[in-house]
């Protein structure tokens, strides 16, 4: 689709190029348009920290937003999943009933910005969480994630290298 990717998934699938990937410390954005969502609470978002995204021994770090105006973030290692945020809501995020009216897709800035110490979770602009980058791999392939029966539109993933000191 011009100036993005339109997504419709079925099952949950991750979006990535083997060759955009990101180190030390650096800043990750994504602007999402999600398209009616009907009933579902399905989330969507950034994938960064990736290796072996092809093969089972696959690993990432996900951040997730949902129509409800909540967030998530977890880690993958092969099959198995660790939570490191559960879904937590979070009024930065423009939930689908809080659209602008007349608006077909609820638009979301999600933004990831990896520090010496720190990840910072950014949501349109605002911070909305803080982890701590010990134990969470944060090198390596970056991309999306789209979960079950989703439709949205990414404008764009940018990857801009920093040196914040966080």
């Amino acid at each position: 689709m011009p100036s993005g990717w339109h997504i419709t998934t079925g099952p949950a699938a991750i979006f990535y190029d083997s060759s955009r990937s990101a180190s030390g410390e650096y800043r990750l954005e994504a602007e999402t348009m999600l398209f009616d969502p009907g009933n579902r609470r399905e989330g969507y978002g950034i994938l960064f920290g990736g290796s072996d995204l092809d093969g089972p021994d696959q690993t990432y770090t996900y951040f997730l937003i949902r129509r409800d105006g909540r967030y998530l973030v977890k880690r993958r290692e092969g099959s198995a999943t660790s939570v490191l945020q559960d879904w937590t809501p979070h009024p930065a995020i423009v939930t689908w009933e809080g659209r602008e009216e007349g608006e077909d897709t609820a638009r979301n800035v999600l933004g990831v910005r990896v520090g010496s110490n720190n990840v910072i979770l950014q949501v349109n602009g605002r911070n909305i969480a803080l982890l701590s980058r010990a134990g969470m791999p944060t090198d390596g392939i970056v991309g999306l994630r789209v979960n079950h029966s989703v439709d949205l539109r990414v404008t764009r993933l940018d990857i801009e290298q920093t040196d914040e000191g966080q």
